[in-house]
């Protein structure tokens, strides 16, 4: 029977990493997959649910969570609507999450190795952290992103260096984020 299990964990500035581990209860020790969602994204987008089911019932745990200053909230799980903490986030957080999920697994998992997927910005940064993290054994990205740069336009720089962020409009509610 496929069972998924939520857990949390303090991350990047003590923010709370949500997530859930999809498995079979046959194969409680089976390979693990730890999936990174994109920017203005979230572990439960779209069908992110679908596929850690379709991971379970094909041999491995499938594990998703919510990077820290992604802005969902418990309350609110589907849209960003923090948009605080949305506004403080950085890649260096982001990369620290990915790092404390990583060793959350290992530590309580009991796996020594995971596997990642990224999707989009996720992808881009499960490859730096597949480069740098030797627990990480394998790779797979989704429409990921080839350059970092890509995720704004480049006449938004001088507002950024100006006034230490830029605005980001949300493509499904047309809100402006900062």
């Amino acid at each position: 029977m496929i069972h998924q299990e939520n857990f949390s964990l303090a991350g990047a500035n003590q923010k709370i990493i949500l997530g859930d581990l999809t498995y079979d209860d046959k194969n409680t020790k089976a390979p693990l997959v730890i999936f990174v969602h994109g920017f203005k994204g979230f572990k439960d987008w779209g069908a992110h649910h679908l596929t850690a089911r379709y991971f379970a019932q094909n041999g491995f745990r499938y594990l998703k969570f919510n990077l820290s200053h992604c802005g969902v909230t418990l309350d609110k799980p589907n849209d960003v609507s923090d948009m605080e903490t949305f506004a403080t986030n950085t890649f260096s957080k982001e990369m620290l999450d990915i790092d404390l999920v990583i060793n959350y697994a290992v530590e309580n998992l009991g796996v020594k190795e995971v596997f990642l997927i990224g999707h989009s910005r996720g992808g881009g940064l499960s490859i730096l952290q597949a480069a740098n993290n030797p627990h990480v054994k394998g790779l797979i990205t989704w429409s990921s992103i080839a350059d970092f740069s890509s995720l704004w336009k480049k006449e938004q720089e001088l507002e950024w260096k100006k006034e230490g962020k830029i605005h980001v409009v949300n493509a499904r509610t047309k809100e402006k984020c900062l």
